[in-house]
């Protein structure tokens, strides 16, 4: 997959740098001109030694000052490092972990959100870990020694002294610098910084370091997008880390007589050499298209990034005006704007005397030609952190990118005389954080030079929603289609491996029509396909075997059915064999209905026209026909479609956004559902969906004879008619939807949903100050009012107080009201250059209730005035009824528009309402569900080209090479699809008995986990313990004190073996640390009633909540249930499991000590409710007579002393209430929090309690397999 035209956004950021541990203290620094330049720390090293004023000192440095990041501290538990490795572990690296870890937590990162292997690490590094210089010491004495040898004051010594000499040398050698291990050379080399990051954060996509000098932090940004746009991954993290402020390289840049021994001025008449600097930059990035997907938040856009060399020059070391022009020329080339759009410059701007200079002559001569007449204005970091060196690019541009996020220009620091050298005509230093306004994009370019003449430079701008183009140069285009069309044909390519999102277990349903003469023959016929399917595995492509049944010529009476898979279908003949009885056949049963078992006597056809009414804005879901597009090629290929159109359109493929990925969790799936209500992606999104179904219903030769569209839909009917092609259809809805995004009114209003007809809605309405309209005229208990806020607000205050339902939309603007008729003329200048035809299939319009004008002109004006007019949609259907429309088919997503057809016309009866998708059933079973509706009125259709062969065009490639395997193979195994051979032996007694031998998934979980600080069952608990979080907490000092009390032995080991047993006797003995559980409330959280949660323990209570919670995840959900008063009314009763469902639930509650808590209580409740009200005296006669009937002299001591210290503790003189032996008892002391649960949620299945020590839950899933797979029940809730 190539993206060679995508913009790259930079959702991330962490950053550590002189007086700054993250990005807004950095940010502060900067616009306050904080001057971060310090003296060496004492800590790092002395300068003392290595200090001489005299540049021309052998072997000294003349700059003592620098960037330091003082203070910094890492906590390696915290990342699951043990404190001796860490030891080990140089700074620098645990600085790039630590600045990682801020820019993952800056984008809401979670282990689930990405695919770990589509991550990748590309670190910039150049001079290694500082700590290495420490380390090639240690080893280096020995070569030191050598040197001492040789001299004429060692070898004048004694034996003895230079014995003593060379044993504290070594002393002080070894005392003060750490140990050389396993660890050390991982813990300094550079390229194990990045390898450090994919390790610590679990990445598998390609790591490495990039060395570049000075520019390094650019050349590794180059690679990182490379890798991007050419789709090597889906997620880089990259940056710049440079920890190296050693002595030696003070020394080594002194000599080139690079540094300054003053401070950092870039640009200023004070510049004599560049200040060093540490700091660590990281940035994760991500394609434009897949950050808008996932609802980021985007600091900034990277456009491009020019690359060159110096090649031939005055030195390898000197600046090169050449280079640095071809660099910011290369970079200009890939955007498609010029050096006028560009508002500052982030320059490299070291405060080197020749640096600066030529920088400035460079920036002169490329963007003086376009600037007329204003100055460029320039900046640089160094001015406040020195040259951060490896780092500098990747500063810089969080730097910048936090600028163009704020929108404020960012100031240099030191900046008092201007460089004399440098021609400031065209120059202008930006010397105060001022507000950067303007109209435009804002735009900013970031530079950096490396020695050994490698220059970057980098193209930035800001992401302005609705406005921004995802594509950088209009110029790859073509490039880019290509490759699209190159992808749709891989993704044809024979593979059978299955895909987790569309697996084929949910491709398989269809429709299975059998007809006969008579009753008796069909029960024959029915007997065989029952006999049939029970010979096939439990995933099977039915099609083999359902499309030569429905093809045939009906007979007299029949049934069909909607079939999941082989297993489904039998259960659906069991139930149409208990009710085989002539009048099934003339009223299909309710039940049969419901389970998709449509039985019917041959009709000559269907009566009346057929009608598709298109849905719109509303109906769009994640995943939305996703199934279907994995079966049907016509499905995929309307997809594939779009997302060209799109793409060329608004730089996003639409299924990128729509469809989701392999281990998103809800929070992922939420933020994509998000996403797909934005207005500029739903209109599309659903317009593609709608013509999808209706190219597919098409290839089953079901035609419309008219067609109407809800709002958006109208436009899929248009398209259906004849007025557009899918291109410009998809290029009208999205133009449409940028408009009303783009629309700035003062009010933009509100719509609310009224459940009333529009007639009294419409006379309430009069009552409204201020605007307001019944915008969709929906059905007769339906109405959508838009209007002013105020006024929309009033009204539904209005109808509540009526006792009318009225709810408000989550809408951002009015729509089909006059709130948005500032987007009428910019949409009706777009939409008048969309080539349109009239249409060839009638279609009644939203507006008038009546059909479409033949003329093109005033097909463009109803369009166009259709966004501000209210949806005439009952008199829609009723046009179509006069019409000689009977059967309406709801041609796209949801079936919200059958509903508002069927309450339209329920005083009719004879018409045929069928919706075609929706996601609760499946997008497989509910078209099928359609198919099968239409065979029982012998709708003629189209079973053509459906058989499955090696070159049908009909069927996905993924699902007919799928298929073909089967039909080709004829395996009949159970387990065929993992390839297990099963013993014929064990399938007859699965027959025999019952059994299942499927493999049983994991449908729901929940988990409370440790944390007294937060709620026990929070949204991430396990989030927190996949990622490592060390939830285990200090134990306070008076519950330890407690332990003493207990006479707790503990086991004391021995590295000889010579173990023993001993009383914990002090504090410092005592059991330090626990997982503790934090807030939670089964009565204020859960619902349950106070009564029967006070006679629980906390192991019950929280048993309770997680089984509730589990049901959630499973999507399982509870119904509430009423019981009749003695006056005929209806009172709720209780919130319990659907009844199919519950009776197919059992409950297995795994815990070792669930009572104990609770018998203690009862004992101390029991105890101080007899003893507490008397005087201390009577206590220490009721204990004197237990102590006597101790004969150890030492015991009864230790228990007076222990009494002494405790007797108040046992006084209750100010309770109140009477301790009771209650009823309640059993349920405190019996380990029943399995029943209590099922009781709970109405569950019917077996229940049991397993108490198996640590392993007590391992042992009650087995005994949850064990009963699933003997038929016991269909789903166990395991609570351990």
């Amino acid at each position: 997959m190539k993206f060679y035209n995508e913009k790259i956004a930079i959702v991330g950021i962490g950053i550590i740098a002189p007086k700054a541990f993250n990005k807004e203290e950095f940010w502060n620094n900067i616009i306050n001109k904080e001057n971060c330049i310090i003296e060496v720390p004492k800590d790092r090293w002395d300068w003392h030694l290595y200090y001489d004023p005299d540049p021309k000192a052998k072997g000294k440095t003349y700059s003592k000052i620098g960037g330091f990041i003082e203070n910094f501290k890492f906590d390696s538990i915290k990342y699951r490092i043990p404190p001796a490795s860490s030891l080990q572990i140089a700074r620098l690296q645990k600085l790039t972990i630590e600045a990682t870890k801020m820019a993952l937590d800056d984008c809401n990162y979670s282990l689930k959100k990405w695919d770990p292997t589509r991550v990748g690490v590309v670190i910039a590094n150049a001079m290694g870990a500082m700590r290495k210089e420490m380390t090639d010491m240690r080893i280096y004495k020995f070569f030191n020694e050598d040197i001492f040898s040789k001299t004429e004051v060692f070898r004048s010594l004694s034996e003895e002294q230079k014995n003593k000499f060379i044993e504290d040398y070594e002393r002080y050698i070894d005392g003060s610098i750490l140990n050389i291990t396993e660890d050390t050379m991982p813990g300094e080399l550079a390229n194990i910084t990045s390898g450090r990051i994919a390790n610590v954060f679990n990445f598998n996509g390609p790591n490495l370091i990039i060395d570049a000098a000075c520019a390094s932090s650019m050349a590794a940004l180059d690679y990182s997008i490379m890798a991007l746009r050419t789709g090597k991954v889906d997620v880089c993290i990259s940056g710049g880390a440079d920890e190296m402020m050693s002595p030696a390289a003070y020394v080594k840049f002194c000599k080139i007589g690079a540094l300054s021994a003053d401070g950092s001025f870039p640009f200023d008449a004070r510049a004599n050499g560049f200040v060093m600097g540490e700091a660590v930059g990281i940035y994760v990035l991500k394609r434009l298209s897949d950050a808008v997907r996932d609802g980021d938040r985007i600091y900034a856009l990277i456009n491009s990034i020019g690359a060159s060399s110096d090649g031939k020059g005055k030195g390898i070391t000197a600046p090169n005006p050449k280079g640095q022009k071809l660099a910011i020329e290369n970079a200009f080339k890939e955007v498609d704007y010029s050096a006028k759009d560009v508002d500052y410059v982030e320059c490299h701007g070291t405060a080197t005397k020749a640096g600066d200079v030529a920088e400035c002559e460079v920036l002169k001569d490329i963007f003086k030609p376009h600037l007329d007449g204003r100055k460029l204005r320039v900046t640089s970091v160094k001015s406040n952190i020195g040259h951060t060196k490896a780092a500098a690019g990747s500063v810089s541009l969080i730097k910048s990118a936090l600028s163009l996020y704020k929108k404020i220009f960012p100031p240099l620091a030191n900046f008092k005389t201007p460089n004399p050298n440098i021609d400031f005509s065209v120059i202008d230093v930006i010397n105060s954080a001022d507000e950067w306004k303007t109209d435009n994009i804002r735009r900013v370019n970031v530079s950096a030079f490396g020695f050994g003449g490698t220059n970057f430079h980098v193209t930035m701008e800001e992401y302005v929603e609705g406005k921004t183009k995802y594509s950088v140069n209009s110029a790859f285009e073509k490039i880019e289609t290509k490759n699209v069309s190159n992808e749709e044909k891989e993704m044809k390519t024979i593979d059978l491996k299955e895909d987790p999102k569309a697996p084929f277990s949910l491709l398989q349903g269809e429709t299975f029509t059998l007809t006969a003469k008579n009753i008796d023959e069909l029960k024959e016929k029915v007997k065989k396909l029952r006999s049939d399917m029970e010979k096939l595995p439990d995933v099977y492509p039915q099609t083999i075997i359902s499309v030569d049944l429905n093809s045939r010529a009906q007979e007299e009476v029949g049934v069909s059915i909607v079939s999941k898979s082989p297993k489904d279908i039998i259960e659906k003949i069991d139930i149409l064999n208990k009710n085989f009885e002539e009048k099934v056949f003339d009223n299909i049963p309710l039940n049969f209905k419901l389970k998709g078992i449509y039985t019917f006597r041959r009709k000559s056809n269907y009566k009346g026209k057929v009608g598709f009414v298109f849905p719109g804005q509303g109906s769009q879901y994640v995943d939305m026909m996703r199934d279907l597009a994995a079966k049907y090629d016509v499905v995929i290929d309307t997809f594939k479609e779009a997302d060209i159109i799109l793409e060329k359109m608004i730089g996003v493929k639409l299924t990128d956004t729509l469809w989701s990925k392999p281990g998103e969790t809800k929070e992922d799936l939420l933020k994509r559902e998000n996403a797909i209500k934005q207005t500029q992606m739903t209109q599309p999104a659903v317009m593609t969906a709608d013509m999808a179904m209706f190219r597919l219903l098409l290839s089953f030769g079901i035609k419309p004879e008219m067609v109407i569209g809800h709002s958006l839909g109208e436009y899929a009917a248009a398209t259906c008619a004849g007025i557009f092609t899918l291109e410009n259809g998809l290029r009208a809805v999205t133009s449409r939807a940028k408009e009303m995004s783009n629309i700035k009114v003062k009010d933009p209003g509100k719509m609310a949903s009224v459940a009333w007809s529009y007639d009294k809605v419409e006379e309430q309405l009069k009552k409204i100050n201020g605007y307001v309209v019944a915008a969709n005229k929906n059905c007769p208990i339906q109405t959508v009012i838009a209007g002013e806020k105020a006024a929309v607000e009033e009204a539904i205050k209005l109808f509540k107080a009526l006792g009318v339902e009225a709810q408000d939309i989550a809408v951002s603007h009015a729509f089909h009201s006059e709130i948005i008729r500032p987007a009428i003329e910019p949409y009706r200048e777009f939409l008048k250059k969309i080539p349109i035809k009239s249409w060839d299939i009638p279609i009644i319009s939203n507006v008038t209730a009546d059909f479409f004008p033949k003329d093109t002109e005033s097909i463009y004006d109803l369009l166009v005035t259709q966004m501000v007019s209210p949806v005439e949609f009952i008199n829609q259907i009723k046009k179509m009824y006069e019409e000689g429309v009977r059967v309406f088919i709801e041609c796209g997503p949801k079936r919200v528009l059958s509903a508002f057809v069927i309450e339209t016309l329920k005083d009719k009866n004879d018409v045929f309402v069928l919706s075609t998708n929706h996601p609760k059933r499946g997008g497989i079973y509910d078209f099928n569900d359609a198919i099968a509706n239409l065979v029982t009125v012998n709708f003629k259709l189209d079973w053509e080209g459906k058989n499955i062969e090696k070159d049908s065009k009909f069927y996905n490639p993924y699902y007919l090479n799928w298929a073909i395997n089967y039909k080709d193979s004829k395996k009949e195994s159970k387990n065929d699809f993992v390839n297990l051979e099963v013993n014929m032996n064990i399938n007859e007694f699965a027959k025999n008995y019952g059994f299942n031998f499927n493999p049983i998934a994991i449908s729901g979980i929940a988990a409370g986990s440790p944390g007294t600080t937060e709620d026990f069952f929070r949204e991430k608990a396990i989030d927190d313990i996949l990622d490592g979080k060390n939830m285990i907490e200090t134990i306070p000092l008076e519950w330890r004190k407690n332990q003493i009390d207990k006479n707790i032995i503990r086991v004391i080991k021995s590295e000889t073996g010579n173990h023993r047993i001993e009383a914990i006797t002090s504090v410092d003995e005592a059991i330090k640390l626990s997982a503790r559980a934090g807030r939670f409330d089964l009565v204020k959280d859960f619902g349950f009633p106070e009564k029967i949660a006070e006679s629980m323990n906390s192991a019950f209570k929280i048993a309770l909540a997680a089984g509730v919670l589990a049901l959630k995840d499973a999507q399982i959900p509870l119904i509430h249930y009423y019981k009749r008063t003695t006056t005929g009314g209806w009172l709720p009763e209780k919130w319990v499991l659907p009844e199919e469902i519950g009776d197919e639930t059992g409950t297995i509650f795994a815990s070792a000590f669930p009572t104990i808590e609770s018998i203690i209580k009862e004992i101390t409740d029991y105890f101080m409710d007899r003893y507490g009200a008397f005087s201390d005296d009577k206590l220490w006669e009721i204990y004197e007579s237990l102590v006597d009937k101790i004969n150890n002299e030492e015991d009864k001591k230790e228990i007076r002393k222990w009494m002494r210290e405790n007797i108040s503790k046992f006084s209750n003189s100010d309770k109140k209430e009477k301790y009771q032996f209650s009823q309640n008892f059993l349920l405190k002391i019996i380990p029943i929090a399995d029943s209590q649960f099922a009781q709970f949620v109405g569950a019917k299945g077996p229940s049991i309690h397993l108490s198996a020590a640590c392993s007590s839950t391992t042992q009650a899933v087995h005994v949850a397999e064990s009963w699933i797979r003997s038929g016991k029940c269909k789903r166990v809730v395991v609570i351990g």
